[in-house]
């Protein structure tokens, strides 16, 4: 575990440091050669990992899964695919495979891959829900409706795309269950913030353009670097992360414009200054959104409605001074590639399941349509209702900075019409009860008011909808491009 754990090179047992290391630390333990390391031990290590992971999907109930197809620096391919779900009221997320890609990234190569590494596992009757990015050929691979059937009608020189109401209805939907495919929420949100800057007026662009010039003169001039050597270091923008961008400009600013002045490069101005620090303005929020849904421990399907809603509070508040174009390009983009988010029950359901938000952010008209959705999908309520137990033992919870986020949501959930059957009652029951704060975690909740939990079935598949966690910490670990 040691050398698997850290990604160590195998030949580190073959070190003579490592070698008195451990002899110093136990002069009869014997380290195995390499070919041992590598031949058994790792080999073993990775059975029993595997066994283990095996165990613990077949155990879920639901299994969220998130795919991805990128390229590393040598341009060689690969196909990961993460694994998302809840063991005892606790959210746990594994990587399934981390496989070269050969061949044409083809929505029907991609399909045939995934479907080899799912029956591996024997997990397609547990999958409820694939997300990936907005790629074509990644629609086109999970745009199917019973697993195996797509590869042989999906061909990607084809406009029309097979879609889940072309399958004939055979009645054994319990049997074989097919999962949904969703696209990245946090892809999307980045595909925003591209929009933006890609359609917003030139003298914006240039800007950018000259901020990127002198961030690279900065990180190649001695003179430079030892100028703004008690300075924070510049930040590089790349073309995964939108919000390395943002980091680029506001590592500019903080640069003194004495300083700047010193800098042989041409700097900015104290006009690009102001339309910058009004380009940091308005993307902040954004960003924190972006932190928001990349946690690797919390729940982020529950959160893209009331995230959707609060930015686009943001931007109808804020007032655009220098980059007016840039603001309306947001809005526009933002309308158009989050709205469907809005409007998908999964994520509606999922909101509302999660006490932290349940109806906050619903207008007051959609309010008893949603309710009744949320009934629908409740199970049927085989024990009675008793009073006392619905009260929430949760323990307090810290705040945390990103609480700040959703502060424009209402503090009370809109009026909403009264059932009687005891299952409106139940769901009744759980709405009017005081929201959580930002900062708690909805499965300890859950965990905790168990009478809920056995009854509204739609928790443990909609909570854990993964919707911003693609392979961000692969880019991050090992240099891979998304």
């Amino acid at each position: 575990m040691f050398v698997a754990g850290d990604l160590l090179p195998l030949s580190i047992v073959e070190s003579k440091h490592f070698l008195k290391l451990t002899h110093d630390l136990d002069p009869k333990f014997q380290v195995p050669s390499r070919k041992h390391l590598s031949t058994k031990l790792l080999q073993e290590k990775a059975r029993e990992i595997q066994s283990l992971l095996k165990e613990q999907l077949n155990n879920a109930e639901h299994i969220c899964l998130t795919v991805d197809l990128w390229s590393n620096r040598s341009m060689k391919g690969f196909l990961g695919i993460t694994a998302h779900f809840i063991l005892g009221w606790e959210l746990k997320s594994a990587m399934i495979a981390c496989r070269r890609f050969k061949g044409r990234h083809t929505g029907e190569n991609i399909l045939h891959e995934y479907e080899e590494i799912i029956s591996n596992f024997d997990i397609n009757k547990n999958i409820f829900c694939i997300i990936s990015d907005n790629a074509t050929n990644m629609v086109k691979a999970f745009n199917f409706g019973v697993p195996g059937f797509a590869s042989s009608v999906v061909k990607d020189n084809e406009e029309e795309l097979f879609t889940d109401s072309d399958v004939e209805d055979t009645g054994d939907e319990e049997e074989h269950p097919f999962p949904s495919h969703k696209r990245c929420y946090a892809h999307c949100l980045q595909l925003v913030i591209k929009d933006a800057f890609d359609k917003s007026d030139n003298s914006l662009r240039k800007i950018i353009v000259k901020v990127s010039k002198l961030v690279s003169h900065v990180r190649k001039s001695i003179h430079a670097s030892e100028l703004l050597e008690e300075e924070k270091r510049v930040q590089a923008s790349n073309a995964t992360r939108w919000n390395s961008q943002l980091h680029m400009i506001q590592s500019v600013l903080n640069i003194p414009e004495q300083k700047m002045e010193k800098i042989d490069c041409p700097g900015i101005s104290s006009y690009d200054r102001k339309v910058l620090l009004e380009v940091t303005k308005i993307l902040k929020p954004f960003e924190d959104a972006t932190l928001l849904l990349q946690r690797e421990k919390s729940v982020s399907g529950s959160m893209t409605i009331s995230i959707t809603f609060g930015l686009k509070k943001h931007l109808d508040a804020i007032k655009c001074d220098y980059s007016s174009k840039f603001l309306s390009v947001l809005k526009s983009s933002l309308n158009s590639r989050l709205s469907h988010f809005e409007t998908d029950e999964t994520y509606q359901l999922a909101s509302m399941l999660d006490p932290r938000f349940k109806l906050l952010w619903a207008a007051q008209e959609n309010t008893d349509g949603l309710v009744s959705l949320l009934q629908k999908n409740a199970s049927s309520c085989d024990a009675s209702i008793s009073d006392g137990e619905d009260s929430d033992t949760s323990p307090p919870n810290k705040k945390h900075k990103s609480d700040d986020f959703f502060n424009f949501l209402p503090k009370s959930t809109p009026k909403r019409q009264r059932h009687t059957s005891e299952r409106s009652q139940l769901v009744q029951r759980y709405l009017d009860e005081p929201t959580l704060e930002s900062s708690a975690d909805p499965l300890l909740f859950w965990k905790t008011n168990e009478h809920f939990n056995r009854k509204l079935f739609t928790v443990t598949k909609c909570m854990q909808i993964e919707s911003g966690k693609m392979f961000s910490h692969l880019e991050n670990e090992h240099g891979c491009r998304a």
